[in-house]
């Protein structure tokens, strides 16, 4: 404890995009990329479930992982979409809307992050005894859906 997965992946990712975020935070690029593409682009979230659910029929993830589980990533990759029309296209909504569904996007995001650790690190809270989630897990292409998860 903690899980070298945590502190050799997700925490220098996570460190490093704080950094560059608030370094450059003014910058042309930032200020550059239209605010609506940035919701727009959440709608990858679709096909990273697609592949959560593709990896759980490999028998590789546990049910909760997915859509059919405690995962809504699926949810917030279709809303996106609706988010950012309604708000930069449409004008339907202020720019709160954007902050409240960011928030709920970061909520979702640490429900699959909690059901990932505590079935590999803590299987018993699931009420196991071995590890929920198969080995193949540690090799290609199933490794990449932590960077996945990241973006």
């Amino acid at each position: 404890m903690p899980p070298r997965f945590l502190l050799m992946v997700f925490l220098p990712l996570g460190l490093i995009t704080a950094f560059l975020f608030i370094k450059n935070k003014k910058s042309q690029l930032y200020t550059a990329i239209p605010k609506q593409n940035v919701i727009y682009f959440q709608s990858f979230r679709i096909v990273v479930e697609l592949m959560i659910h593709a990896t759980f029929i490999a028998g590789i993830f546990p049910i909760e992982t997915t859509y059919e589980g405690y995962n809504y990533e699926i949810a917030i990759g279709l809303i996106a979409l609706i988010v950012a029309y309604g708000v930069y296209k449409r004008s339907w909504w202020s720019e709160k809307v954007v902050l409240i569904f960011n928030y709920l996007g970061l909520a979702t995001l640490g429900i699959i992050i909690f059901i990932v650790i505590t079935s590999l690190y803590a299987p018993s809270f699931w009420g196991d005894t071995a590890p929920r989630i198969g080995q193949d897990f540690t090799r290609i292409p199933y490794l990449l859906l932590p960077g996945f998860w990241l973006l």
